[in-house]
């Protein structure tokens, strides 16, 4: 109401100019005030064609419309999506998880005992169940009468005949008890009293009665060698070889196969 007051006075110009009113009579009603201002520039709200309703309905024109930007809002949702969340549950599957045991299986160990069976050599050499002379490294004299070409007849299962140098190797010093024959057809070298025998030399007659060992001209078994002490391949010493023409029959030196 002051506003309007003061433009009725006319103090306020509607253009919103200030202008000396003193010239006017003070007994002047508004209208003649009014009129009095008409030579003054018309402002968008004088004269009867001004727009009536930009003026308030306490006479006073609003202010005119100004288009302004819209005012800076935060936007209405700043939260990372949904599908940027970490998974619910990062722990490996259970398939990558070590075997539960690595230890190699029982079957794996050694044998619990990796040892040589003990001699297993039979207990006796001779094939008749007994044996009349045990020499060293398994050597067995087995006594009998029998040709040379049934020398093997006499040792038991799982020997042969021994041959020469291994009666000369395994008789310890020993003596034999009977008359043996070898696995060798040995001849005789030298004389009677310092013979030896071997693989060359004088054959004996037959040659199926080579040189062997001999205990005595006459064995227990009435097993005969003509000469008797010849040495191995040499004389002396002597390693009881003899024979040997027309001595037919012997016993065996068996050895372990």
């Amino acid at each position: 109401m002051v506003v309007r007051a003061l433009v009725l006075a006319g103090l306020v110009p509607l253009c919103g100019c200030f202008f000396d009113r003193s010239g006017l009579d003070p007994a002047a009603t508004p209208d003649v005030a009014r009129a009095d201002s008409s030579h003054l520039d018309r402002g968008p709200f004088d004269g009867p064609a001004a727009d009536r309703s930009l003026i308030d309905s306490d006479g006073v024109p609003d202010q005119p419309r100004v288009d302004q930007p819209p005012p800076d809002l935060p936007p209405l949702d700043t939260k990372p999506p949904l599908d940027t969340k970490p998974p619910l549950d990062t722990k490996p599957p259970p398939d990558t998880k070590p075997p539960p045991d690595t230890k190699p299986p029982p079957d794996t160990k050694p044998p619990p005992d990796t040892k040589p069976p003990p001699d297993t050599l039979p207990s006796v050499g001779c094939e008749d169940g007994t044996d009349e002379q045990v020499f060293q490294q398994g050597m067995r004299g087995c006594a009998g009468h029998v040709t040379f070409t049934s020398r093997a007849t006499l040792c038991g299962t799982g020997f042969r005949v021994c041959g020469a140098a291994e009666w000369v190797a395994r008789r310890g010093g020993v003596a034999p008890n009977y008359n043996y024959w070898t696995n060798d057809a040995l001849r005789y070298n030298g004389p009677s009293n310092g013979c030896w025998v071997a693989m060359t030399g004088n054959q004996c007659s037959p040659p199926s009665s080579p040189m062997r060992v001999c205990a005595s001209k006459m064995d227990p078994l009435n097993n005969y060698c003509n000469w008797t002490g010849c040495g191995y391949g040499q004389y002396p010493p002597s390693q009881y070889f003899g024979g040997c023409n027309g001595n037919y029959y012997a016993g065996t030196l068996c050895c372990p196969q």
